[in-house]
């Protein structure tokens, strides 16, 4: 049986719990255990749901003590989506609301995702009702250090220990299936619980740090990518009702880069299976980067070039800084225009937002790139060195730069005579396409960017007679 888990693109409007969980199971509150009481559904009800273009078949309405312990209504929409019974009509108002001012989906994103620029608290729960396990933990820990690499406005600090509420999302276990459920964010801030089911216990690293990615974009606003069709669970139903009338009104608006038919591998599809990888594909990738942005810009400046870089976070008030070697030429709370103070500059630069949610920044590079270093490697599987009698010696020349070319040459030493040079290639690694007899020789490399070609930067290398072993060195490593 599939494992079901509910994607986010984004409900927008006002707060809303969005949950994940395996159909056709009891509902299971946050706690573990199912008390609940049960309301009959009236034909008002069915009207409210279809109005925020969910699909009212098998509509429930429940209450059950929320988070702080007091009794509230809930509708569990689709077998897994939970929305306070109150939080309905304030969506309705919403969504008339903004169909009223703007039909465009930019319109709505600010309403039910996190606010920007800033660093969330994360607790996975050790202690207690609803404890992890140490497995849970660790993919726990991998879910988070996925979201820390990526380049978006949003850090993620975790702690173990009680559930404490004071914290921007708890991570806790729930009886229910393989799966798990999270709350939907609220009033900028991100859904405060995301829930994983005593049915994951067994699974294997890759599924866990799976299901914790996922339902942690719930808390951040996400929903499923197949939202139209279910596929991934088999089915051929959409959660939700685009209106052809009302168009990116609904709660289900597409993310600009991003496919708008069946996405196979996103790690926000609505259901899963046991060879989930537990990460992120690009189109996830370029889904959260669109909301939660960093400065945008160029990410290469050639000599005295000014350039723009711009931020989304609501016209907040804006401090920015640079390094000194960039002039600021105008700037306000939502863009920087700057500029090299001199075209000999050859380096990293950045324009950097400070607001009162957080600070963020966008790092480029100035000039021409220079290698950083570059590794060795030889025939008998060794590093360091080169052999002068075995193929197979090898070089990495770093950093490695989408769209750079490079180029190496080998010198004698000590005279410093050229004895080879390579053609140019946009590959920063190889194979050595000479091999001298034994000695000493300096290898150098240089990379070309759009600003240029930097100087030959070189090292020293031994090349050895390896037919009896190796041992020899090389001085690899920084320039």
């Amino acid at each position: 049986m599939k494992n079901y888990l509910k994607f986010a693109i984004l409900l927008f409007g006002i707060s809303l719990i969005l949950t994940s969980c395996e159909k056709d199971t009891p509902f299971t509150n946050e706690k573990l255990t199912n008390d609940f009481v049960e309301y009959e559904i009236t034909e008002e009800d069915i009207l409210k749901i279809r109005e925020l273009e969910f699909n009212p078949f098998a509509l429930r309405l429940i209450s059950q003590k929320n988070r702080y312990g007091i009794n509230e209504k809930y509708y569990i929409i689709e077998e897994d989506i939970m929305i306070s019974y109150n939080q309905v009509d304030e969506m309705i108002s919403s969504k008339k609301t903004n169909k009223q001012q703007n039909s465009k989906s930019k319109h709505y994103h600010s309403n039910n995702i996190v606010n920007n620029i800033q660093t969330l608290t994360v607790r996975g729960v050790n202690q207690g009702n609803g404890a992890l396990t140490n497995a849970q933990q660790t993919a726990l820990s991998g879910a988070i250090q996925k979201y820390n690499e990526l380049n978006i406005g949003l850090d993620f600090v975790l702690t173990f220990g009680a559930e404490d509420n004071s914290l921007d999302i708890n991570a806790i276990q729930v009886v229910g299936p393989a799966g798990g459920r999270a709350d939907f964010p609220f009033n900028g801030n991100p859904g405060p619980i995301a829930r994983i089911f005593t049915g994951t216990n067994g699974s294997n690293a890759n599924v866990l740090r799976h299901i914790w990615i996922h339902e942690l974009g719930h808390t951040l606003g996400l929903r499923h990518t197949d939202w139209f069709s279910l596929q991934s669970c088999g089915l051929n139903q959409s959660e939700g009702i685009n209106s052809t009338q009302e168009p990116n009104a609904n709660g289900a608006n597409h993310i600009p880069g991003t496919p708008t038919g069946y996405d196979v591998t996103s790690v926000m599809l609505a259901c899963f299976n046991n060879s989930v990888l537990g990460k992120f594909n690009s189109r996830d990738i370029i889904a959260l980067e669109y909301l939660y942005s960093l400065p945008q810009g160029a990410s290469l400046i050639c000599g005295t070039t000014s350039e723009t870089y711009t931020l989304d976070n609501d016209g907040s008030s804006v401090t920015w800084q640079t390094p000194s070697y960039l002039n600021i030429l105008s700037s306000n709370n939502t863009s920087i225009t700057v500029q090299p103070n001199s075209s000999n500059i050859n380096g990293p630069g950045y324009v950097r937002a400070i607001t009162s949610s957080g600070t963020v920044q966008k790092e480029f590079w100035i000039g021409k790139r220079y290698v950083d270093w570059v590794n060795f490697s030889n025939g008998i599987g060794e590093d360091g060195y080169f052999c002068s009698s075995n193929n197979g010696n090898e070089y990495v020349i770093s950093p490695k730069i989408k769209g750079n070319t490079y180029q190496y040459r080998l010198l004698s030493f000590p005279s410093l005579s050229v004895l080879y040079t390579s053609t140019t290639t946009s590959s920063n690694s190889g194979t050595i396409n000479y091999t001298p007899s034994p000695g000493w020789y300096v290898f150098e490399a240089r990379i070309t960017n759009a600003c240029g070609t930097s100087d030959w930067i070189g090292w020293e290398v031994e090349y050895v007679d390896c037919t009896n072993g190796g041992g020899g060195h090389g001085d690899q490593g920084e320039g």
